[in-house]
């Protein structure tokens, strides 16, 4: 857990030396300021090739799956094309059948991050890392968690307002990879997201 913390403090060192560093050199724009974004989508989770067939194994005997993605992020702008971000990306996993019997799996990426758009508005990019979680909820007495470990996550998507501040409509892709008790946890995700910048 010690050599986890040291990697992340490491990585989000990192990354502020970068943005300041970028920050400095492009010191002549107007800064954006804060950002707020919330926005939800459909996700497709991978837990590793034995866990994944055990779970097509329940669907295969009737069971009804149902994966959803949702984020919230905050920022600030450090210059005019890069913001400095923080927030959370939740994965939703649910099994249920026709009696109300469940078992949901929820996966958690806290992190820490930049989202770059090369070219003001549209088009963005996004790196982060951070602390990510396990949790299992039912019904049926399979409840655990939460448990902890490290992850990943990178986003290509298009800001579809044409001005560099204000409200817009965000469309993208997300993947993010959780490494939890050294198990991987691989979540695609196609979102939509509401924003304010």
């Amino acid at each position: 857990m010690k050599r986890r913390l040291f990697v992340f403090a490491v990585a989000v060192a990192g990354m502020l030396v970068a943005a300041t560093a970028f920050a400095q050199s492009n010191a002549g724009e107007p800064h954006r300021g804060f950002m707020f974004q919330i926005g939800a989508g459909a996700s497709t989770i991978s837990y590793g090739t034995l866990i994944d067939s055990s779970f097509a194994a329940a669907e295969a005997s009737g069971a009804d799956r149902v994966q959803v993605y949702v984020d919230i992020d905050a920022g600030y702008a450090l210059t005019q094309r890069l913001y400095l971000v923080a927030g959370v990306d939740g994965a939703g996993d649910r099994f249920y059948d026709a009696t109300g019997a469940y078992v949901q799996l929820n996966s958690y990426l806290y992190h820490a991050g930049l989202r770059y758009y090369p070219f003001g508005t549209g088009l963005l990019f996004g790196i982060d890392g951070g602390a990510s979680a396990l949790l299992v909820q039912s019904n049926v007495g399979l409840a655990a968690g939460p448990t902890w470990g490290w992850g990943t996550g990178a986003t290509i998507a298009y800001d579809f307002s044409k001005r560099a501040t204000g409200f817009g409509l965000e469309v993208g892709l997300r993947v993010n990879y959780l490494s939890i008790n050294q198990s991987p946890i691989e979540i695609a995700a196609l979102y939509l997201d509401l924003l304010w910048k």
